[in-house]
């Protein structure tokens, strides 16, 4: 099981990377909490 510092470790790293991700892509204009969704549901599934 993992401690709750290690799961909120996670969640940081993997919505930091994507919202680089995004920046890189030149995506700035369609930022916003809804963006996120998806690749938190996908960092809350994985394990």
């Amino acid at each position: 099981m993992s401690s709750p510092e290690d799961v909120f470790f996670r969640i940081q790293r993997g919505l930091a990377g994507y919202i680089s991700y995004l920046a890189a892509c030149e995506m700035n204009p369609a930022f916003s909490e809804y963006v996120l969704y998806e690749p938190a549901l996908r960092i809350f599934t994985a394990r």
